[in-house]
């Protein structure tokens, strides 16, 4: 995150916004020096975080702003802190689709700045540091919140494992371990539920679901030690690492040989596919991922033609 400046804003009486801490130490303002309002801000100070629409462009450069409300034990609004960062960054960041996350990490780095300004840097006057408590206060209590706010960003709301967002996230860290020779080894397997749109038809949703977690919860006990994801309706996908990644051959063959029997039981079924990163080969992660997914096609003909 390219973090360029940050400061502590009030609201006066008049309805003016005004700074109240600057850490620049070179050029900062001066404490009550009036700032520019924007709808960002006043929604602010309503008690809602938000991000200018329209890059601003001065003799530092070009980037936007972010307020974020910082609310005391009543929810009363008793101040703001601001942030600038690089237009180039944020634009790119709204361009690949991560803005949900981009802001909340943005507001959660933000927070803890902000507290650690209070805490190292300034001296508030007297008659403020009743206030000063309770914005420290505050800002403890929403750094666990947004905390919370990141990681149900990254989280599957009905199985608990990781989600899309945090797939493709590991993709791009994968892919640049490729590019720059860093990564060595990882697999992929590729899972499929088999009969969900069947058990979706006749038997409702609910059920669907149920069949969903219990194939999820099977996947989790048999690759405890590698990141789970659910990336579809009905698909999963493990990055294979550490001693799952030693013990693949072994892991891959109880868990097929589990779903043969729990095909002849009417239990869940789930067709597989692994394959593994071959750095002569593989320039990416979509390389090792489409093999392995061919191979859960190739797995699912098996498993219903078992059925016959």
């Amino acid at each position: 995150m390219q973090l360029d400046y940050i400061y502590a804003i009030e609201q006066t009486d008049d309805g003016a916004f005004v700074i109240t801490i600057d850490p620049d130490q070179e050029d900062p303002s001066e404490w009550g020096e009036e700032i520019e309002t924007t709808d960002a801000l006043k929604k602010a100070a309503k008690g809602t975080a938000d991000v200018d629409n329209v890059a601003t462009s001065d003799e530092w450069g070009r980037f936007y702003s972010a307020y974020s409300p910082i609310l005391n034990s009543q929810g009363k609004v008793v101040g703001m802190v601001g942030v600038d960062f690089n237009a180039d960054w944020y634009e790119s960041m709204l361009d690949n689709h991560k803005l949900i996350i981009t802001i909340t990490s943005m507001i959660a780095l933000t927070a803890a700045m902000a507290l650690g300004l209070i805490l190292h840097t300034f001296h508030i006057e007297r008659y403020r540091k009743k206030q000063t408590l309770e914005f420290e206060e505050t800002i403890q209590e929403q750094k666990q919140e947004l905390g919370s706010a990141i990681q149900l960003a990254y989280t599957d709301p009905l199985t608990g494992v990781k989600n899309k967002h945090a797939y493709l996230e590991a993709i791009e860290r994968i892919n640049k371990g490729i590019s720059d020779s860093t990564i060595r080894e990882f697999g992929v397997i590729v899972f499929d539920l088999n009969g969900l749109k069947v058990i979706n038809d006749t038997l409702g949703h609910e059920e669907g679901d149920k069949y969903i977690r219990q194939g999820c919860s099977l996947i989790c006990s048999r690759f405890c030690h590698s990141p789970v994801f659910r990336i579809g309706g009905d698909e999963f996908t493990v990055i294979l690492e550490g001693s799952d990644y030693n013990e693949r051959e072994s892991l891959l063959a109880a868990f097929d040989e589990l779903i043969e029997l729990n095909q002849k039981t009417d239990a869940v079924v789930v067709s597989t596919g692994m394959d593994i990163y071959n750095k002569q080969t593989d320039g990416k992660f979509s390389d090792v991922f489409e093999r392995a997914d061919k191979k859960m096609y190739d797995r699912k003909v098996y498993l219903k033609s078992l059925k016959r």
